[in-house]
């Protein structure tokens, strides 16, 4: 699995020239297709540099889908600055690697103590390590019993773990 994948959703026609030239420029400038291989903090630094300046040439962004290898504190971050920067913005989705990968509780922790718009749904899908203490990291095997396959959706203040 590649460090990161992303998935945009807009409400009116997706094939519109604003569309077709966001995908065309984001591939450019992350340079993906050259290098599908960048390393996590790659990823990183280009996704927030493109959020910065390009994420408004997409007035309808309603959806955004994010498949990573683990929640962190950094890719937590990166969805409340999405959340901010993109008013029509209804949902952010992000996925963990299928076994391989974490939602860290650095990353739902500030989540869950961050301000969100109350109408944009960020929705967690991937193990969530349930030991009190000592919590698995990065590092740690996902397929350890302790970490069980969670879904959390949260809406402005509410939260709820499916």
């Amino acid at each position: 699995m590649s460090p990161a994948s992303l998935t945009l959703s807009q409400a009116n026609n997706p094939t519109s020239d604003s569309f077709t030239d966001f995908i065309h420029k984001f591939r450019d400038v992350t340079g993906l297709r050259a290098n599908p291989h960048r390393s996590p903090d790659d990823c990183m630094g280009v996704l927030e540099s493109f959020t910065d300046w390009r994420l408004e040439t997409l007035p309808d962004l309603e959806k955004v889908e994010l498949k990573v290898r683990c929640l962190t504190e950094s890719w937590a971050r990166w969805i409340l600055n999405l959340i901010h920067t993109c008013p029509t913005l209804k949902e952010v989705e992000l996925h963990t690697g299928f076994e391989e990968g974490l939602l860290l509780e650095e990353g739902i922790s500030l989540l869950q103590e961050s301000n969100k718009r109350p109408d944009c749904t960020v929705i967690l899908n991937g193990r969530r390590c349930t030991k009190p203490s000592g919590k698995c990291g990065e590092g740690d095997e996902p397929k350890l019993d302790c970490n069980q396959r969670v879904k959390i959706q949260m809406r402005g203040s509410t939260e709820e773990e499916i």
